[in-house]
């Protein structure tokens, strides 16, 4: 506390003749505009741009008018396929995502698991894979005749597990997603008072009735936040389906949109046709999950930590122990050692006895072959600069909503947020119509499509909620009184900001660049539609070398990617703030 008296000491500054306007209320606006603008420009404006591409005719740059034609094609016989697909999909993984997740959290908190604090934090590996990575894993474990899992699977003479199915898409989607429900999940079970199971369980309430009528009803805004999170999440994934579907023909909303905008003949006004009935469904998804959860009160109160449990034998937590680590070894165990043996292989093959093992594919791609040098590169200047942008942005977010008045509030965090609702395909496919039209109404001073700029731009919009997120949790965190007396001393605000808030938020700041960093790095639809030759990035450089056939090649790559995700996680763990 004495250095921040000292600090705010040093911020005494000459009084104000009276009526003279206030330095840090002029300094505010200033920036609280140019974030705004800045905001509208990176998420209103393109998607109003991709809402009136949806009606046009004629592809950008070409004068057109405007029709309902591109959405009658919408109900033909392989647009509806698409949308069966994409629901059978998205509901499958939500079931299985909700039903893992739902299972370590309650093993977790709700039984005396050996190991718990470590496998808490093991059970999330899988989000930090993304499902894309995942997909990649899973091919070399059970692609036939080549997989590991395939060879094993074969000499026990068990039927062989078919990877490119819509089971295998919705099995690795579930997987991968699992790490959300738990987190919503184990958040609400964490703050359920153990007191009222206990009670259950001494009125001689058995064990699946307490669950059934006690912990079920209480942890229903969780699980149903959780479903449709997942859900949108899953109908919005182009990786997994673009890597274990497009073989078989299963084609999903995703990918049929980036097929539309980057093969020839390009469909760009179908591609957005689609791209808006997905984010209209995603929307309304939101809505309905919002709407339900204020017309409940769910409120309780844990008085004595949310687990129960503790008395049990350790023989009883065996058990448990052994599920939960059973999906931690297929979930992210078995996926990243099959990446990491395979990708010191010359080719892939199930007998490694036979096979010389080298660095020769890290070679490749961080030396010879030119594209993966620039995509790593790339990835990691256009992550940092987003994580930077994008915190810079939602630090003053933070700041108008919890430290002012301003009537803008509101709109401008909703405006903030809405990114997240809308798929990632759908959010490239507004910017690469954007910065196509633009400049043929606007002139502008430099180009933007066709360069790092639009990827950056994009980047910073679809992640700043995730900024936003960290932003204002350490908003909350530090007591206003300190800007307060800052400001009594005559400080001006950016002083203030400077020399006061900075120091405070500097945990939540850093975790908030990191957040949008490891998202950004690993980001494939949406760069898939905005990348050119010579920007290519490290998810789309992935995707080249997966469609090209250079299999031990691209997964070297991958391991390079999980590397630098890893250790983004690695320093948001050990320096950022510990409640995000």
């Amino acid at each position: 506390m004495s250095t921040m008296t000292t600090r705010l000491r040093g911020l005494r500054s000459p009084a104000r003749p009276r009526g003279a306007v206030s330095p840090q209320s002029v300094s505010q606006r200033i920036v609280g505009v140019i974030t705004t603008a800045l905001l509208i420009i990176l998420v209103a404006v393109p998607l109003l741009f991709v809402l009136l591409a949806a009606f046009r005719v004629e592809p950008p740059g070409i004068p057109s008018d405007y029709t309902l034609a591109n959405f009658k094609d919408l109900f033909h016989s392989d647009e509806v396929r698409l949308f069966r697909n994409s629901l059978i999909i998205g509901v499958g993984t939500t079931v299985l995502g909700l039903a893992i997740g739902g299972t370590l959290a309650v093993l977790l908190l709700r039984s005396n698991i050996l190991g718990g604090k470590r496998l808490d934090s093991l059970v999330m590996i899988p989000a930090y894979m993304s499902p894309f990575m995942g997909a990649i894993a899973w091919m070399i474990l059970f692609a036939p005749d080549i997989g590991y899992g395939s060879a094993v699977l074969h000499k026990l003479g068990l039927p062989a597990f078919d990877v490119y199915s819509f089971t295998g898409i919705i099995i690795v989607m579930g997987i991968y997603y699992a790490p959300i429900a738990y987190l919503y999940i184990r958040s609400m079970l964490a703050n359920i008072d153990p007191s009222l199971e206990e009670s259950a369980r001494v009125l001689g309430a058995s064990a699946k009735g307490t669950l059934r009528r006690i912990v079920l009803p209480l942890a229903m805004p969780a699980i149903l936040s959780a479903m449709l999170l997942v859900l949108v999440a899953a109908l919005g994934q182009f990786g997994v389906p673009g890597v274990l579907g497009l073989r078989d023909g299963i084609d999903v909303i995703p990918t049929k949109i980036v097929q539309y905008a980057t093969n020839y003949p390009s469909q760009p006004t179908k591609a957005a046709a689609l791209g808006v009935e997905l984010a209209i469904f995603a929307l309304v998804v939101l809505w309905v999950n919002n709407l339900v959860l204020n017309r409940r009160d769910y409120a309780t109160i844990a008085t004595r930590g949310g687990r129960t449990g503790g008395a049990r034998s350790k023989s009883r937590a065996i058990g448990p122990t052994i599920l939960v680590w059973v999906y931690v070894f297929f979930a992210a165990i078995l996926p990243i050692l099959a990446l990491l043996v395979t990708s010191f292989m010359p080719y892939m093959t199930t007998k490694l006895s036979s096979v010389q093992f080298s660095l020769d594919n890290y070679n490749y791609v961080l030396r010879v072959f030119p594209a993966s040098v620039r995509a790593i590169k790339n990835s990691l200047l256009l992550a940092l600069g987003a994580g930077v942008i994008a915190t810079a942005m939602a630090m003053v977010l933070s700041h108008l909503r919890y430290r002012t008045t301003s009537k803008f509030r509101k709109p401008l965090d909703y405006l903030s947020s809405v990114s997240a609702a809308i798929p990632h395909s759908v959010i490239g496919l507004a910017f690469l119509w954007t910065w196509l039209l633009v400049p043929t109404v606007i002139p502008l001073p430099f180009p933007i499509y066709g360069t790092k700029w639009i990827i950056l731009m994009l980047y910073v919009a679809m992640h700043i909620p995730y900024a936003s997120r960290a932003t204002n949790s350490a908003m909350l965190q530090v007591d206003k009184s300190f800007e307060e007396a800052g400001r009594v001393l005559g400080a001006s605000w950016l002083v203030m900001i400077r020399r006061v808030s900075l120091p405070l938020l500097r945990p939540g700041l850093l975790t908030a660049v990191i957040i949008v960093f490891y998202h950004a790095v690993r980001e494939l639809p949406a760069s898939m539609l905005v990348v050119s030759p010579g920007n290519e990035v490290l998810a789309t450089a992935i995707w080249s070398m997966y469609t090209e056939g250079q299999w031990v090649k691209l997964i070297a790559l991958v391991n390079i990617n999980l590397l630098l995700v890893f250790i983004a996680v690695w320093i948001m763990r050990r320096f950022g703030s510990p409640e995000d």
